[in-house]
This record gives C-alpha cells, sequence and structure tokens, in this order.
C-alpha cells in the first residue's frame, strides 16, 4: 500500500522544520511527500529545502506556485501531484505522531471499504514538548451521513482513499458551489465512495496560533449577529445541495442531505422571527453540529443584534 503525504505551506519559516521531522521520523516512512509552497514572503521554503538537503530525504517532492493561489487551490495543486494509494493531509505547523502512518494503514487494510479516516487529535499553544513515540489506542466506528455534513473532520486529520481524490479532480466537484476548503469538499464526496470513519487515537498535535486557519475561524458562536448566523446557514445549504445534486451520490445520502437542508431552512425561519420552527428543530437534533450550535440559534434570536 503506497501512502503519500500532502503539505501546502505560506509563511511558516517558524514552525515547518518540526512537522516535517515529525513526518520523516515515522515508523512507517510515507512513500511520497509532496510539499506546494504558495509563494511564501518569508525563508518557508529555504528551511524546507535545507530540512530535506541536511537529512538526505529522498522521497519529497517540493512545488512552488507561479502565482499565490490562496489555501483550497494550494491543495487541490499538490493533489494532481500524488500517487499513493492512501493520501494523508498535514497541516504546515502541527506535530504527528510518529506512529500516525502506521496506524492508519493498519485501519485501511483492515477496512477496505472505507473511504475516509478521521483520526484524533490535541491542540496545543506555544512550545510543544508532548511525547510523540507513543500513543493510547481509542475507538473507532463509522460516522453517519448526518455527522459528516455537520461536523467532518480537519484536514490534518483526514485520510483518503485515492479514488476519491480522483474522482474530485477529474470531475472537477470543486468547482461545484459552496465549497472552499479541502476538508469539507473531500469528506462530502468521500461519502459517494463509501464509509466515513472516525477513530479517536490521538494522532496529531494541532498548533494554535495567530496565523493558522484553525484559529482564525474558530470564531465565538455566541457573539454571531443574526444575520452572520444566517449566512453561514445558508452556504451550508449551498455545499449540501451541491452534494445532494452529484449524479454520484447514493440515495441514502440523498435523503440525509435533504432533511439536513430542511431542518436549516427551519432554522433560517427561525432567525426571522418565525417561532413554530422551534418545536421542529428541537426534535431534530442529530441533524445539527451539536447541541451547542442548536442553543446559540436561540440565543442569537433572543439577544443577537444585526
Amino acid at each position: 500500500m503506497k501512502i503519500s503525504v500532502v503539505i501546502a505551506t505560506y509563511k511558516c519559516e517558524q514552525f515547518i522544520e518540526q512537522q516535517l521531522d515529525s513526518i520523516c521520523r515515522q515508523t512507517r516512512k510515507a512513500d511520497e511527500i509532496i510539499i506546494s509552497d504558495d509563494r511564501s514572503p518569508d525563508r518557508t521554503l529555504e528551511v524546507v529545502k535545507n530540512y530535506i538537503e541536511q537529512n538526505q530525504i529522498t522521497n519529497v517532492k517540493v512545488v512552488q506556485n507561479s502565482e499565490n493561489k490562496g489555501h483550497f487551490f494550494n491543495f487541490l495543486g499538490a493533489l494532481e501531484l500524488v500517487t499513493g494509494e492512501i493520501i494523508c493531509f498535514s497541516d504546515q505547523d502541527d506535530v504527528w505522531n510518529l506512529n500516525k502512518l502506521a496506524h492508519v494503514e493498519s485501519f485501511f487494510l483492515a477496512h477496505p471499504g472505507a473511504s475516509c479516516l478521521e483520526t484524533g487529535t490535541e491542540t496545543f499553544q506555544g512550545d510543544f514538548s508532548k511525547d510523540i513515540a507513543t500513543c493510547q489506542e481509542g475507538k473507532s466506528k463509522c460516522k453517519s451521513v448526518a455527522q459528516v455534513l455537520t461536523k467532518w473532520g480537519s484536514g490534518y486529520q483526514m485520510a483518503f482513499r485515492s479514488d476519491v481524490i480522483e474522482m474530485v479532480l477529474q470531475q472537477k466537484l470543486y468547482e461545484l458551489p459552496g465549497f472552499d476548503y479541502h476538508d469539507v469538499l473531500l469528506a462530502y464526496f468521500a461519502l459517494c465512495k463509501g464509509p466515513y470513519w472516525l477513530d479517536s487515537t490521538v494522532l496529531n498535535y494541532h498548533r494554535l496560533h495567530t496565523n493558522n486557519v484553525t484559529l482564525r475561524s474558530d470564531y465565538k458562536i455566541l457573539r454571531d449577529t443574526p444575520e452572520k448566523r444566517r449566512e453561514l446557514i445558508e452556504r451550508h445549504n449551498t455545499r449540501i445541495t451541491s452534494l445532494q445534486e452529484y449524479k454520484g451520490t447514493p440515495q441514502t445520502v440523498r435523503k440525509v442531505c435533504a432533511s439536513t437542508i430542511k431542518l436549516n431552512k427551519k432554522r433560517l425561519c427561525f432567525l426571522q422571527g418565525a417561532w413554530k420552527n422551534l418545536l421542529y428543530m428541537m426534535t431534530h437534533l442529530p441533524y445539527y453540529h451539536s447541541v451547542r450550535v442548536f442553543l446559540a440559534d436561540i440565543y442569537c434570536q433572543f439577544f443577537g443584534r444585526d
């Protein structure tokens, strides 16, 4: 089984070497590592090349875009270069457990029908000092379609079979409305190829700092204005509709898409003052991201101000 690792870099000279080190020291080596730099204005590319040269790494391919493409298209461009059967995504500023690739390979060998694996994560800030040589085995389970539609994993947690990647690239599914992050795009369309699995084993240590995408997008939902909340719900419905209308989407997935879209429409009406939708929302909590999001809808309606 050939495993590819994909890293999209931009302005990460401070952290990229530590992440590269945790990937190159894996107990099960990657067959190839693709690094795509999005015209970093700092020393990121220099640091990457120096690390490769100093450590005599031979399984790495480094490319730099001719112009800045942004996070989404930088990852998509890197995916065009992969040749592995399993593709693992890596953020540029994290640290991996040294057993991650071995764990991922064992999982896919044991679950030949799985299209995607999401692994456990811990976040940290500042200096990293955890033991990455050992890990405590967690539990694995199949995620329901409703869970994937509302609570997909972050890209750095995920590994996909190559047929998911090939489908998205060859059919240009990234052009469908609603998608501007690679993780949600691939998570949704992985449902067309097989079950999406979650393994709670912590194999990722995700660094939070002022420049990374995760921290910047981790908004406080209780501070949302009704207008902002409606915008997020409408965008969610747009991407779910894209999956629902795709010709290769299984009927079972389409049914869950329809239920989630209906709930979101009820939420939109509720946020515009239609209180009669509250009972429907309460009886359809499994289609919410979490109970916290449901409570945030109510809070926003009571206390939010456009």
